[in-house]
């Protein structure tokens, strides 16, 4: 008989090695920005669009340089800010793009440490952001303004993946703030208020996810404390985590994208290294012969 699963595939490489880059889109319609690479300038404001088989440079930079930021949504409609930049390390510009171009919007007030780590998950008109490092603090965006939810994230991590929508959405893994430890932290927003879910596996951070997928199918790669480490992917149904597939390089800290639990795609990042590569998950058909007794 037949049987499906899924597997890791080698897709196009990026025009340059990038980590900490910022992931939105699909495997057929993928986006990456920003990130750190090892040339004369070490952060980046660079687009680069992906169509399945090969990147390109979209010739639109993010307004500011950026890494370790908080992005969502889709190679046509997405929404990025936050992290680290090259000006006295501290937030710079908030920007949505529409498939050619990006344009500035307002900027979340986060404090001394900015909103560093942050992450996102939901569209470019309703997005919950929270996993900023020292703060437990969670912003929603409404199309035009940013607001404080008024809503803890129950653990205060930095470097969260993100997954969902404004009204489900899940923050997982994470480093904690002290002891600085990675955690299986999973983390569930409705639109008002964080429950916490099942816990992962295994700790690790920072990881790739299938963003726009829903959150109760969706999987998560890249967590170190899961077996055989950075290259093992996990898989959540709702209730709970099964083990998937295997990635071809122990990596994490990458743009990511996909709608669910077997597909997506991983771009660029580094354990510690920069990377070019891009990985891609999909299904596929296993022939298995069954015996009756």
């Amino acid at each position: 008989g037949v049987v499906s699963s899924t597997a890791w595939s080698s897709g196009g490489n990026l025009p340059t090695a990038v980590k900490g880059n910022i992931g939105a889109g699909t495997v057929s319609a993928g986006l990456s920005y920003g990130g750190g690479n090892p040339g004369t300038s070490f952060l980046t404001t660079q687009t680069n669009e992906y169509n399945g088989t090969s990147w390109t440079d979209a010739s639109a930079a993010f307004p500011s340089n950026i890494i370790y930021g908080g992005g969502t949504g889709t190679q046509t409609a997405a929404l990025g800010g936050g992290g680290d930049s090259s000006t006295n390390g501290l937030p710079q510009k908030y920007a949505t793009y529409n498939g050619s171009s990006w344009t500035n919007i307002p900027t979340i007030s986060a404090g001394p440490d900015g909103a560093y780590t942050m992450k996102m998950a939901g569209t470019t008109t309703a997005v919950v952001a929270s996993g900023i490092f020292g703060s437990t603090n969670t912003y929603e965006w409404n199309g035009s303004s940013w607001s404080n939810a008024s809503a803890a994230i129950p653990s205060q991590n930095y470097q969260y993946s993100a997954v969902g929508t404004q009204t489900a959405a899940s923050f997982v893994g994470g480093t904690v703030t002290p002891p600085y430890a990675n955690t299986t932290t999973h983390a569930v927003y409705n639109g008002s208020s964080w429950t916490n879910a099942t816990a992962t596996p295994g700790p690790g951070a920072p990881a790739e996810t299938s963003s726009n997928g829903a959150n109760n199918n969706f999987w998560v790669s890249g967590m170190q404390g899961i077996s055989p480490g950075a290259a093992a992917t996990i898989a959540w149904d709702g209730s709970s985590w099964t083990a998937g597939a295997t990635k071809a390089t122990a990596i994490n800290n990458g743009a990511s994208g996909g709608t669910n639990s077997t597909d997506g795609f991983v771009a660029g990042g580094g354990l510690p290294t920069f990377s070019v590569n891009t990985e891609e998950l999909g299904p596929v058909a296993i022939t298995k012969t069954f015996t009756t007794s």
